[in-house]
């Protein structure tokens, strides 16, 4: 099986397991292959900074960019 492959593997569930928690809405992984984006509600709850830590563990050996914004609303 291909890098990318596993990769998109790893994200798609890493995407089951995280989107709606802590605030996170967005989930992708970077063109360099070594990167995961997760975008999620600005903030700095403990709940978030719990789910994020558990989400950088799960995502090893992807490095973790996190983007604090809203999410896009729909119109």
């Amino acid at each position: 099986m291909k890098r990318r492959d596993t990769l998109e593997r790893l994200k798609r569930r890493l995407s089951d397991r995280y989107l709606g928690v802590g605030g996170i809405h967005g989930l992708g992984l970077v063109h360099d292959g070594r990167t995961l984006r997760v975008y999620c509600n600005p903030g700095d709850s403990a709940e978030q900074q719990s789910v994020l830590a558990k989400l950088k563990c799960d995502a090893e050996p992807l490095n973790l960019e996190v983007i604090a914004k809203l999410p896009p609303r729909p119109g």
